[in-house]
């Protein structure tokens, strides 16, 4: 039977493996790059908008039916997970290869580059591959899904590109290829490694379309999230084109590498935080403890970006791309922010401040929209869109955290944190001014500097580690009492 335990340390493992694959968003743009600024900002784009439209059905299901198989896993006598969850498996592939359909007509029709067949035939696939991989986290099955995140997600995208683009020259036609193929190896792992937990003749019951209907609040919320990570990208494309679309996404490479892989591995307070709050515990020494290690690790990043990203794109990218970098500067202090917003959103979810979050998340992309045709229209190009970016990430992080503190009583930044970013801001400071031009120097001197302080400080201490590990490795044995 699941238990708190369990859950933690499976909700651990499997943010181990998201990191692996949200580590391939930013392996992609270095093997596209070479192939033109236009090539990049096209199949990037693709991909996120396929990414998207995968995320919009299996998330609409998510939100319907995850909580009833994990309520049918409880009783191991009963057959009644396996029976839904085959029977699930047909509803999600049944929503995929519908979408799929319909934007592989809309393609053969009415696009300019008919190479982006290949990702409308991968959508039927990738829709039941997130399907899967939610099955084999519930089953706790943590150690294939790092194995197909790890080798089909992550090494082997990693081969096949650089046969396809460095090796023959193929060009993105054939990396759009190669996602299709991904997804049907990825399918096929996940396949055979649920055969066991799938009663098949389930495969046979009638889809009734009221399982794909949603609340109003849940729609609106299912739409902000499968839009909001590609605004931007929209906003650039629709005002710039695809060329300095691929500018723009050099440049939000590193601002978004410091968001992104934090609260990637730490997604699992997300899971924790939920499960203490439907067992009326408190999570506010949680909260702390998770944004003091997100910040940890986000601080001497952020500092990295904002003091040496042209030592950084010139490494990653062509020499062409590593221009306007006060656009990357900007951007790197608005995906800061956008921590805090991460974190406050995490606390409303678990709470169950549904309007709320919805609300804020809506206010933050209606005022982020409305600066950046603004800003364009003063002709400030892509600075304009990074300076909108920045000032909407302020309001996000100030309105979210106050939402936090007013209606959640949780007050999540406190004293060690704010410390934490000023001795990273000042040992930065010194860093730069003692070796600006020496990054040998520079990166020994600064990390040694920052780590040194804070341990005299007595913000880090191996009991913070052991306190994180607590959370994700518990004996379940420990926790005979504990009840989902």
């Amino acid at each position: 039977m699941l238990n708190e335990a369990a859950i933690f340390r499976g909700a651990f493992w499997f943010s181990i493996g998201a990191f692996f694959e949200r580590a391939m968003f930013f392996i992609l743009p270095i093997f596209i790059a070479p192939l033109g600024a236009a090539s990049l900002g096209i199949f990037y784009l693709s991909l996120r908008v396929f990414n998207g439209i995968v995320a919009f059905p299996t998330n609409a299901l998510n939100i319907r039916y995850t909580g009833k198989l994990r309520k049918y896993i409880q009783d191991p006598k009963s057959l009644k997970f396996e029976e839904t969850a085959a029977f699930l498996l047909k509803a999600y592939s049944l929503a995929g290869l519908l979408l799929g359909t319909l934007f592989l007509i809309l393609i053969l029709i009415f696009a300019p580059f008919k190479s982006f067949a290949f990702l409308a035939l991968a959508i039927p696939f990738a829709v039941a591959n997130s399907y899967m991989m939610r099955l084999l986290q519930l089953l706790q099955r943590f150690k294939k899904i790092f194995i197909i995140q790890v080798i089909f997600i992550f090494l082997f995208q990693i081969l096949y590109l650089m046969i396809v683009i460095k090796i023959l020259h193929m060009g993105i036609a054939a990396a759009f290829a190669g996602q299709l193929l991904i997804n049907i190896l990825i399918s096929f792992a996940a396949g055979i490694s649920l055969f066991d937990r799938l009663n098949l003749l389930n495969l046979f019951q009638k889809i009734n379309a009221k399982m794909f209907v949603l609340s109003p609040l849940s729609f609106a919320n299912l739409l902000f999230k499968t839009f909001s990570p590609i605004l931007d990208l929209l906003i650039v494309w629709v005002l710039f084109g695809f060329s300095t679309l691929g500018h723009y996404i050099v440049l939000l490479y590193l601002p978004l590498f410091i968001h992104r892989i934090p609260t990637t591995l730490f997604g699992m307070f997300h899971h924790v935080a939920i499960v203490k709050t439907r067992k009326n515990e408190d999570i506010t020494q949680i909260s702390k403890m998770v944004f003091k290690w997100i910040l940890l690790i986000t601080v001497p990043l952020f500092i990295v970006v904002m003091f040496y990203p042209e030592f950084f794109l010139s490494i990653l990218f062509h020499k062409t791309y590593v221009k306007d970098l006060i656009i990357a500067r900007l951007l790197a202090i608005s995906y800061f922010l956008q921590s805090i917003s991460w974190m406050a959103e995490r606390i409303l979810i678990a709470k169950n401040k549904k309007v709320l979050r919805v609300a804020s998340n809506y206010i933050f992309a209606s005022v982020f929209v409305l600066l950046s045709f603004i800003f364009a229209f003063f002709a400030f190009g892509l600075f304009g869109i990074a300076l909108a970016y920045l000032i909407s990430s302020v309001f996000d992080a100030f309105a979210k955290y106050i939402l936090v503190v007013w209606k959640a009583k949780i007050i999540f930044i406190g004293i060690d944190h704010l410390k934490i970013f000023s001795f990273g801001v000042l040992g930065g400071f010194v860093g730069y001014m003692l070796f600006f031009n020496n990054l040998l120097l520079f990166f020994p001197f600064f990390f040694v500097l920052y780590f040194a302080i804070l341990w005299m400080l007595k913000i880090v201490r191996a009991k913070n580690l052991y306190d994180l590990r607590s959370y994700i490795s518990s004996d379940p044995s420990d926790e005979g009492e504990s009840r989902n």
